[in-house]
């Protein structure tokens, strides 16, 4: 009868031991299938994205979705539309998890985030002005060398005001250094206003403005809208970089360099594909494909 009863008892506490083994698997489980939020910021219409649509300018919607697709296993995105600095603000004040995409490296924004692999790639900004435009055609030409503009000299020797860019974004280390100078600073008009570089073609078309500082496709996107097809010229900046390299700005903290390291090696697959490579291209005019060409062989085929 003890017998009995003691096997009765053993029977019943391996029965506890492996019930709690079972839940413990389970709830182990559960909580490993959970996906990681991560807040996303991104300078884009969040239909665009949702639809996988984009206008011929860009493309960061689709590449995106390009990522997107290959972290959707272990993390849910919760994606707002912000322009890349308030997005910035926002991961630089989020103590979880949060990134930005299409950014430019700075020194000072390392501080507070870390950098993936290359993400986009653009041929580098120019000096935009109208064709046919004597008056400033003949301004320009004092500044020119080798095909090149000395935009810190036309600055200061052109009327105030007369060089227009937009207020919160990063240029690129060169242009930035420029803009940034004290005596250059007071002299550009700043444009800080929604919609920048529509409104400042605007003014450059209104006669507000005689030059921009813009990426040559975008302005030539703007312009075809224009009824009768608004003809721009852009020369190259005298030292400035041919082409700007932008990345995934993520949290600086363990959740964010664990994210990061996997969307390095989901880029590192992407750039050597043929669809990133033709997603990319997409806004180039015939005649900046090979040097856009060369420029991501470069960046993605090192």
């Amino acid at each position: 009868m003890v017998l009995i009863i003691q096997l009765d008892s053993l029977r019943f506490h391996l029965f506890l031991w492996i019930a709690s083994a079972v839940c413990w698997c389970i709830s182990l489980n559960a909580i490993s299938s959970e996906k990681i939020i991560v807040r996303w910021y991104a300078d884009l219409q969040i239909e665009d994205l949702v639809d996988n649509r984009s206008s011929e300018i860009d493309t960061e919607s689709k590449q995106l979705n390009l990522l997107f697709q290959q972290l959707s296993n272990s993390y849910d995105i919760e994606l707002n539309s912000l322009s890349i600095a308030q997005g910035l603000k926002q991961v630089k004040d989020d103590s979880t998890l949060s990134c930005v995409s299409n950014a430019i490296k700075t020194p000072e924004r390392l501080n507070y985030t870390v950098y993936s692999e290359p993400f986009q790639l653009t041929l580098s900004h120019q000096l935009i002005f109208l064709k046919n435009n004597k008056w400033v055609e003949a301004g320009i030409k004092n500044f020119i060398a080798n095909g090149n503009v000395d935009l810190k000299s036309l600055v200061l020797n052109h009327r105030p005001m007369g060089v227009g860019v937009s207020q919160g974004r990063s240029y690129g280390k060169i242009l930035d250094e420029i803009f940034e100078s004290k005596e250059v600073f007071k002299r550009i008009y700043w444009r800080g206003a929604q919609e920048k570089t529509a409104g400042l073609f605007q003014m450059l078309r209104r006669g507000r403005l005689d030059y921009i500082v813009e990426y040559p496709d975008v302005i030539n996107h703007l312009a075809k809208q224009v009824k009768g097809n608004q003809e721009v010229v852009g020369f190259p900046i005298l030292n400035n970089k041919e082409y700007i390299v932008s990345y995934i700005a993520c949290s600086n903290n363990s959740a964010g360099k664990t994210l990061v390291a996997r969307i390095d090696e989901i880029l590192k697959k992407l750039g050597k594909s043929k669809q990133y490579f033709d997603v990319m291209k997409t806004p180039y005019l015939r005649s900046s494909l090979s040097s856009f060409t060369k420029a991501y062989n470069e960046v993605f085929l090192p």
